[in-house]
């Protein structure tokens, strides 16, 4: 269990790696390899997960459409995801 300040870090760890990949949609291993960077490595995907469903509800993440594998899910980020990497130094 992570506390709140570091729950915010992984989140942005995750519009980061979101940012790189743009304008493509990113699958959750890039999103994991970026948390690991910052040393979220006890991260699991279904936390992951979580956390992709907060920033899609804030609106900063949406989920990309796949036409193969849709069960491999990806991720896109939305212009206010964008604006929030560029306003923080995300970018």
């Amino acid at each position: 269990m992570i506390d709140a300040e570091d729950r915010e870090h992984l989140r942005e760890a995750i519009i980061t790696a979101m940012a790189a990949s743009a304008p493509y949609a990113c699958n959750l291993a890039v999103i994991r390899r970026a948390a690991w960077k910052l040393g979220f490595r006890d991260t699991t995907n279904k936390e992951l997960v979580a956390e992709l469903d907060y920033l899609s509800d804030k609106g900063f993440a949406t989920p990309g459409e796949k036409a193969i594998s849709p069960e491999n899910g990806v991720w896109k980020i939305t212009a206010a995801g964008r604006d929030y990497a560029a306003q923080n130094g995300l970018a």
